[in-house]
């Protein structure tokens, strides 16, 4: 049953109040969406928190599915229909038809070859303008079947839009400034850090992150890439795995004599830490070996995720002891000494023993010299 929302009605007026509460708490607004999305008849709603071209959106389960497929098929720069809706400088929620005729999406790709044959483009959206000229979107979207939202859809949706409208900013505001507080503390410690999402998109980074150009690769549209194959290859494998609740830590071995090399840590985000924006999956944080190491064995154990004995093994590996000797110096069996040399060099992605040694020079060079 789809109901009508008048304004002053008691509906009308507890939609607003959730709407204001998403302000402040981001997790809200799928909850303002959802309610919208059941008295207006719409299949799903999303919500973006920043500038089209690279939003953090919100979205309702219902069209995440279709959603990760706009992704995947590397959509989002290219959405023509939010463009339209940016260059009719409608400050309404407008719906499809008034911005495009059937002619129109016959031949725009977004809709000839993505929302059509699945059943859509035929939802309501508006932009809302940000103080420092970002645009963002709120859309909620109809099937192709159910035919365009009737006029009394549309001015129910605008009457809730100025409150959309001073929420969102609020919201995307308020997230910017706890982004920007996180990640500019931990650059007073000298941290390099970013913000990113489980496709390994960056929200936001400090400018320490952003100087590790000899490691790391800041690719089109807000995406990072370890310029190690092998590092990149286990960085791709920790976004899968976000899920779960372990901290992993990637190495970034060294381009070259000049740069240290280090590990990068990939704390997920959890709870209340959520608030830091509806996509942040996870914190990344860039760690690097100095020359004020005391021991080689603490330094690998805490920057490589090792275990007590692979950091024990690793280490002898870099004094430059072969696996049979490193068997006979900790008393163990040369198979044991083996599995844990397999499982450094899948955590260093080293390729063996000499590619280990070689990724790991200045760390050696700075901590074994030293007595480690």
């Amino acid at each position: 049953m789809v109901f009508m929302l008048i304004p002053g009605s008691p509906d009308h007026d507890r939609i607003i109040d959730k709407i204001y509460e998403a302000a402040l708490l981001p997790d809200a607004w799928q909850d303002v969406l959802e309610e919208i999305c059941r008295w207006g008849g719409f299949f799903g709603g999303l919500v973006a928190m920043d500038d089209v071209a690279r939003a953090d959106w919100v979205l309702t389960p219902s069209v995440v599915p279709i959603f990760q497929e706009f992704l995947d098929g590397g959509w989002q720069p290219r959405n023509e229909r939010l463009y339209g809706l940016v260059q009719s400088g409608d400050l309404d929620f407008v719906s499809d038809s008034q911005l495009y005729s059937e002619a129109d999406k016959a031949r725009i790709p977004i809709y000839r070859d993505f929302l059509t044959p699945r059943g859509f483009g035929i939802g309501s959206a508006t932009i809302v303008q940000a103080a420092d000229g970002r645009r963002m979107s709120i859309i909620f979207e109809r099937k192709l079947e159910q035919g365009p939202s009737p006029p009394e859809i549309l001015a129910a949706l605008n009457s809730l839009r100025p409150h959309m409208a001073r929420a969102l900013n609020l919201a995307s505001e308020v997230r910017r400034q706890r982004q920007h507080s996180l990640l500019n503390g931990l650059a007073l410690a000298g941290v390099p850090a970013a913000l990113i999402t489980e496709q390994g998109r960056i929200l936001a980074a400090n400018a320490v992150f952003e100087g590790l150009g000899d490691h790391i690769a800041f690719l089109a549209h807000g995406r990072m890439a370890l310029r190690d194959p092998a590092a990149q290859l286990l960085f791709t494998e920790a976004l899968t795995s976000l899920g779960g609740e372990r901290v992993q830590s990637l190495p970034l071995p060294s381009a070259n004599e000049a740069a240290l090399p280090g590990v990068l840590h990939i704390l997920p985000l959890r709870r209340m830490a959520r608030d830091l924006g509806p996509n942040a999956q996870a914190i990344v944080m860039a760690a690097f070996p100095t020359r004020g190491d005391e021991t080689l064995f603490p330094l690998l154990k805490t920057l490589y995720d090792f275990t007590r004995a692979e950091a024990r093994v690793a280490a002898l590996m870099l004094e430059g002891e072969a696996l049979p000797e490193i068997a006979k110096r900790l008393g163990v069996a040369y198979e044991t000494v083996r599995s844990g040399a397999k499982a450094i060099y899948r955590k260093t992605g080293s390729s063996g023993q000499t590619d280990f040694v070689r990724r790991l020079s200045p760390v050696t060079r700075y901590s074994v010299a030293s007595g480690g």
